[in-house]
């Protein structure tokens, strides 16, 4: 019998940590976004992530994923991030609608790239491309 309970309480912990790990997985930002439109003031700060997706037609659409950030304490420099929101969208007006509604309009950041952007100058490099 103490066998028994010890292979059931073994096989738990595996399937709790088998979970842990999935869900991780599932909730990550990929680093092969084009873009990140940021927005917000200290405390809570919002970002939203761009990608771009090839749909099969001439032209490409996008996904996003739109994050909110928050301290964990008053004045703390640790953070809480939370997925608020996963889509696609097709056209390229559509990305700039997405980061707005997000309140990540303040501006963007390329990747591997330190320059800051504002929207104007990010929205007359993106829709030119």
């Amino acid at each position: 019998m103490k066998k028994i309970l010890i292979v059931i309480l073994i096989t738990l912990i595996l399937l709790f940590i088998i979970i842990a790990v999935l869900g991780k997985s599932k909730n990550q930002i990929h680093n092969d976004y084009i873009a990140v439109f940021h927005g917000g003031i200290e405390e809570i700060t919002y970002e939203t992530y761009i990608y771009k997706e090839d749909n099969g037609h001439s032209n490409y659409g996008f996904k996003y994923i739109n994050v909110t950030i928050s301290t964990k304490l008053w004045c703390s420099t640790e953070n809480n991030s939370k997925i608020t929101k996963k889509g696609t969208v097709q056209w390229t007006d559509d990305v700039f609608t997405i980061a707005k509604k997000n309140k990540a309009y303040d501006y963007v950041k390329l990747p591997n790239d330190n320059k800051t952007y504002t929207i104007e100058k990010f929205a007359n490099m993106f829709l030119m491309n």
